[in-house]
């Protein structure tokens, strides 16, 4: 598979799957909702990264899958396909 510039998600296959997803991003740098965003961000994966995306079940509350970043289309498909 072709790793395109600008990362997995610019990815016509990555795209495709994510339609499967809700996307929720946290924004640490934000003016207001900064600090409350990075204790969010520690709560659920235990650390602070920037970028590192985490397959989350709100019913249970719980990150079924994390992932750090990656440039690999093929390591994030395989990630959100939970290979």
């Amino acid at each position: 598979m072709m790793e395109g510039s600008g990362g997995p998600l610019r990815d016509p296959a990555v795209k495709k799957e994510l339609e499967n997803f809700v996307e929720l991003w946290l924004h640490y740098d934000h003016h207001e909702k900064g600090t409350e965003n990075i204790e969010r961000q520690k709560e659920i994966l235990g650390f602070q990264a920037n970028p590192y995306w985490v397959i989350y079940d709100p019913a249970t509350k719980k990150a079924l899958r994390k992932q750090a970043f990656t440039m690999s289309v093929e390591d994030f498909l395989k990630f959100l396909r939970g290979e």
